[in-house]
């Protein structure tokens, strides 16, 4: 039978909703073995208690599915021990404490399969486990890939970005090019997101987004519009914009280690999109051909400035990217890849 440790217990955080939580309780779903019954499998999160592996059933198999950077973080001392005694049973957390960066680099070693969402991830999951698998998130319940758009103006853009709230100071990277041009070219920055957020540990420290943004932005805040978040206005607000933006601070090797889950997602909606030059996104675009719409730090303005006197921007290959996320990121793909990894665990089980 299989057991899932998830991130919530409704199964609706976006790590449960887009990832193993869709299928793992589905009749379907079963590892079973050459005799006919059922194997138990055991899949945790980086914030699964290490001590899980005590209560397990022997002969469970354990599957570790890592999706963010952790592996590469480098965490303040404090912090780390901090973040270990959440995740973990606080009568042996006291007992036993630990780096929470020390503590997942054991579980890596100790599970049969690590899962993680991006090539560049899996180098590193290598060192810790030789039995790793890629397997990207699933965004089919924002429906199906649109064609991308195009546009042909100077003035009164309408610009795209979503993501959790924790994550946009990630503008910070971008806050002084784009504000200007916000201001320049009477354009909109539409932020859907959540209007409060944790700032600690997804419990304590509560923000205001609105006020983080006056914040980051200044003066060109006025510009900046914030939409609360759900599948629904993710699409409606996409539908109106001319093209996304993704930065990455360049000095965060935790978000720079992320997959191309949001890339995937802007050209889903059907957006051309903007984005730092993180490994996974640079190779995202490599392979479909639209390298161009990487920005190094410190070359925003000259991109937006590119983006705003263009007379139609578009390149040619964006036009082909629906078929390509129909063929290699849909659901079906998605429950492919991960009844082939679990298999696969099975069989290196057996041998």
């Amino acid at each position: 039978m299989n057991a899932y440790d998830s991130y919530s217990a409704d199964l609706t955080q976006i790590a449960d909703r887009r990832r193993i939580g869709l299928w793992i309780h589905r009749p379907d779903f079963e590892v079973v073995g050459d005799d006919g019954i059922p194997q138990n499998v055991q899949v945790i999160t980086p914030f699964t208690d290490p001590f899980l592996f005590e209560k397990l059933k022997p002969g469970t198999l354990t599957v570790l599915d890592i999706v963010d950077g952790y592996l590469v973080e480098d965490t303040p001392f404090l912090k780390d021990y901090f973040r270990y005694f959440l995740r973990s049973s606080k009568r042996e957390a006291l007992h036993r404490p630990k780096r929470f960066s020390k503590s997942l680099k054991e579980v890596c070693s100790k599970v049969d399969l690590i899962v993680v969402a991006s090539n560049e991830q899996a180098k590193i999951a290598h060192l810790y486990n030789p039995n790793v698998s890629v397997i990207r998130d699933s965004h089919d319940e924002l429906g199906r890939p649109m064609k991308a758009i195009t546009f042909n103006k100077n003035q009164g853009f309408n610009i795209f970005w979503e993501g959790l709230g924790f994550t946009i100071f990630h503008f910070e990277e971008v806050a002084k090019d784009l504000g200007k041009f916000l201001l320049e070219t009477n354009s909109t920055l539409n932020l859907v997101t959540n209007e409060t957020f944790s700032k600690y540990a997804g419990k304590f420290g509560k923000i205001e987004s609105k006020i983080l943004i006056q914040k980051i932005f200044g003066p060109a805040a006025k510009n900046v519009h914030i939409h609360p978040w759900s599948q629904e206005k993710v699409r409606e607000i996409a539908r109106k914009c001319d093209f996304g933006v993704i930065p990455i601070l360049e000095n965060d090797d935790f978000a720079r280690l992320k997959p191309e889950n949001k890339l995937l997602i802007y050209w889903r909606l059907g957006l051309q999109t903007l984005f730092s030059d993180t490994p996974s996104y640079v190779r995202l675009a490599d392979e479909v051909g639209v390298p161009e719409y990487s920005v190094k730090s410190g070359k925003w303005a000259e991109k937006l400035e590119e983006i705003s006197k263009a007379p139609s921007y578009l390149n040619p290959n964006m036009l082909n990217v629906h078929e390509y996320l129909l063929r290699f990121h849909s659901e079906e793909v998605i429950l492919d890849q991960w009844k082939k990894a679990l298999n696969s665990l099975k069989v290196q089980d057996q041998s």
